[in-house]
């Protein structure tokens, strides 16, 4: 299997962020460790995402823009394990902009490049809004870190499951990050189940962070330091999620 599949099975364009890796402002260096899985998302009125491998047609429970009232587009997305430099740990990269898919396909169809996987990424980001913009510069050609190799062979995530709405990350324990036991902890997920922009994420955690909601939680934990790093850890993965 290579990179992307086969050319018949990608759309023709017209005009018209577990961990999930989202590139910031500045420069991103990644290197990209699977092939690419590929689908359609959009975001329902629940402000969670909907993936498949077919285009969806026009869903009834699609997200309302806040600004026109209209439904929201529908995104052709490909989804990929890299190496998070900056952060040191696996990710999953879902990219949905036209920009960064057409230079990695460049370099992926370039013999001189071939599969990203045979080398570094950096994605450069620089602009707000509609005026962002991304570069992608390869590195010269290297292998990965051993470390790295064996650290994504050991996690086996497993992409596929973003196109039934699973846990791509689930190994098959319980998660935490969701275990029910206290109204305040079913309360802070349900905020950021809502949330769809930054301060409302950091809203979320500010409240659940209170010393004395947060002496309560840690009882599902075991501790308060342990409470805090999933307070952290969900908070940053539901921002991933959301495409600002």
């Amino acid at each position: 299997m290579g990179f992307l599949p086969a050319v018949e099975s990608r759309p023709v364009r017209t005009s018209g962020g577990g961990n999930y890796f989202r590139p910031q402002d500045g420069k991103n260096k990644v290197r990209i460790l699977s092939d690419a899985t590929v689908g359609y998302v959009y975001w329902n009125n629940q402000n969670k995402p909907v993936r498949s491998m077919e285009h969806p047609g026009n869903p009834t429970d699609i997200r309302l823009s806040d600004k026109t009232g209209k439904p929201e587009s529908i995104k052709y997305f490909w989804a990929m394990v890299v190496w998070d430099y900056a952060k040191e740990q696996l990710a999953i990269w879902e990219i949905t902009q036209v920009s960064v898919q057409d230079q990695l396909e460049a370099f992926y169809d370039n013999d001189e490049w071939g599969h990203p996987n045979g080398y570094d990424i950096t994605i450069s980001r620089s602009g707000n809004g509609m005026d962002t913009k991304y570069t992608v510069q390869p590195s010269p050609a290297k292998p990965a870190a051993k470390d790295t190799i064996t650290a994504y062979k050991e996690a086996a995530i497993n992409l596929e499951a973003l196109l039934t709405g699973d846990n791509p990350f689930d190994d098959g324990t319980p998660a935490p990050a969701s275990a029910p036991g206290h109204p305040d902890w079913d309360t802070f997920q349900t905020m950021l189940n809502k949330a769809a922009h930054v301060d409302e994420f950091d809203e979320a955690r500010e409240w659940i962070l209170k010393p004395r909601r947060l002496e309560k939680i840690a009882t599902l934990f075991g501790s308060v330091e342990a409470a805090k790093e999933q307070v952290e850890k969900i908070t940053e993965a539901a921002k991933d999620a959301i495409p600002f």
